[in-house]
C-alpha cells in the first residue's frame, strides 16, 4: 500500500481559507491530447491548482500567489458547468479523497456553504470534473 500523505492538499486549502472571504473569480484549464491535466481556480488572494499526476493518477493540489502563476497554455472554463454557477461564490471547504490503496485520487470542494459542490478525480492521467448535487 502506498504511504498516505494528504497534508499538502490540506495545507493548500487552509492557506486559502486563512485569507478574508475568497470568492471564485475565474477558472482555467489545460487540455492536452484530449486529457484535462490541470484546473486552476483564481481567487483574490491567489491561484488554487489541481493537477493530475500522470504516473500515479493522484490529484496534486497547490496554492500560490497570482503573480507567480503562469497561465500560458490554459483556456477559460468558467462559462461551463459546474464552474459557471460557482463564479462569485466564496470558497468554503476542501477535502482530500483517498482510495483503498492509499492514493489521493480525488478532492471535494465547497463554495458558499459546507456541502461539497465539485468533485475532481484523477483517472487515466486526466482530471474529471463532477458537479455534486444534493439529493437530500
Amino acid at each position: 500500500m502506498k504511504s498516505l500523505n494528504c497534508q499538502s492538499a490540506l495545507d493548500a486549502f487552509q492557506e486559502l481559507t486563512l485569507k478574508d472571504e475568497q470568492r471564485l473569480e475565474a477558472v482555467l484549464q489545460r487540455i492536452e491530447d484530449g486529457c484535462r491535466n490541470l484546473v486552476a481556480l483564481k481567487f483574490p488572494a491567489g491561484m488554487m491548482t489541481f493537477a493530475a499526476d500522470a504516473d500515479s493518477d493522484e490529484v496534486e493540489v497547490r496554492f500560490q500567489e497570482t503573480e507567480t502563476f503562469d497561465p500560458s497554455g490554459l483556456a477559460r472554463a468558467d462559462t461551463v458547468a459546474p464552474w459557471s454557477s460557482l463564479i462569485g461564490r466564496p470558497f468554503g471547504w476542501g477535502w482530500a479523497a483517498v482510495n483503498q490503496q492509499g492514493y489521493q485520487d480525488g478532492v471535494l470542494l465547497s463554495f458558499g456553504g459546507l456541502e461539497p459542490s465539485v468533485l475532481l478525480v484523477a483517472a487515466a492521467s486526466s482530471l474529471r470534473v463532477y458537479s455534486v448535487n444534493d439529493k437530500g
